[in-house]
């Protein structure tokens, strides 16, 4: 067994933890955000594309913390994701 495997977490323990850490780091990144917005210069052009990019960019962290919960338990078993049933 290699050590990938020897820390598989069961699906509904991996879902409580994605929502426990899902929704303190997206309310520090809002945080964060408004913190570093208000460094903007007043000027709508700037602070356009700041908000653009930051109403964009927590959502790429949030999908992969996403995808890990609802990965499905075959994978977290074997790493592959292939159907360990024999045919």
């Amino acid at each position: 067994m290699n050590s990938r495997n020897s820390f598989a977490v069961a699906p509904r323990l991996r879902k409580l933890l994605g929502v426990s850490l899902l929704l303190p780091l997206l309310g520090a990144y809002l945080f964060g955000a408004a913190l570093l917005g208000a460094l903007v210069p007043p000027r709508w052009w700037l602070q356009t594309p700041f908000y653009i990019a930051a109403g964009i960019l927590w959502a790429f962290p949030a999908i992969a913390l996403v995808r890990w919960m609802e990965r499905d338990a075959r994978t977290s078993r074997n790493g592959t994701g292939a159907d360990e049933t024999p045919r």
